[in-house]
């Protein structure tokens, strides 16, 4: 299917609690992966930022097609980035986690966000990165889009 076919409102109208993250980013796949073990119940959506749901949100959404240095995450029609994103996320896990986002939320944005950058800038450096988005397991997939 053409990304010019899927519509991301429509997308986001269907699945109001999204994260879109880069498909090829380790870290960012681990990331999604401790999301899935530790959320509190199933809360959240995914979609790689590269496939064609992640390219017609971000296409509705005015972001970047092919600039991936953050995750968004959606949340009943707000829109998060960086570390408001990081936070947001953290928010809906199980304590420790959920704590650790109030904690972290505490912090002044301006410094938050600059770890997000200095993280993002060098996430394929320190972590790597895959040739191509990984395929979720059969008891988690119908979450993916």
């Amino acid at each position: 299917m053409n990304t010019t076919d899927l519509n991301g409102e429509d997308i986001l109208r269907e699945h109001p609690q999204l994260i879109l993250y880069d498909g090829v980013c380790n870290i960012c796949n681990g990331g999604v992966r401790f999301i899935l073990r530790h959320e509190a119940s199933p809360y959240w959506h995914f979609a790689a930022l590269q496939s064609a749901t992640g390219q017609a949100v971000s296409r509705h959404l005015n972001m970047p097609l092919d600039n991936f240095d953050t995750m968004v995450v959606i949340d009943h029609g707000e829109v998060l980035t960086r570390s408001d994103a990081a936070v947001r996320v953290n928010s809906k896990l199980k304590p420790p986690y959920k704590w650790l986002a109030g904690s972290i939320g505490l912090l002044p944005k301006k410094i938050r966000d600059a770890g997000y950058r200095t993280l993002a800038a060098n996430r394929f450096k320190w972590f790597g990165e895959r040739d191509s988005c990984p395929v979720p397991g059969a008891s988690v997939r119908a979450r993916f889009l």
